[in-house]
């Protein structure tokens, strides 16, 4: 009787950690969407921030020293998310042909 017991439970406890190892894996799948769904878009969000900011200082025929900081730093995240070569190119762009008026205050 002990030996039925002891198969039950078994059985029962294998039964609940497969089920509990599955729901596992449905929520780390979601998160794992979740996840790519954020940074895809915060990857977008740095992007039309730094091209609006070209955009800005092509159309006023120079950029701030503080832009163009700001810029440089926001082309690190997003090329850290992944980010492609339009960017690069824009990047680099600033940083060789426009006029940086000004300084970054220290």
């Amino acid at each position: 009787m002990a030996a039925i017991a002891a198969s039950v439970i078994s059985g029962l406890s294998l039964a609940a950690i497969t089920g509990l190892a599955g729901f596992m894996s449905r929520q780390m799948e979601e998160i794992r969407d979740e996840w790519g769904a954020m940074r895809t878009a915060q990857r977008n969000a740095l992007k039309a921030s730094i091209v609006q900011s070209y955009e800005a200082a092509q159309r006023d025929g120079y950029i701030s020293a503080c832009e163009l900081e700001t810029m440089n730093r926001r082309a690190e995240s997003y090329y850290a998310l992944g980010g492609n070569n339009y960017v690069h190119a824009l990047m680099r762009h600033a940083n060789e042909d426009f006029e940086v008026r000004g300084e970054i205050p220290r």
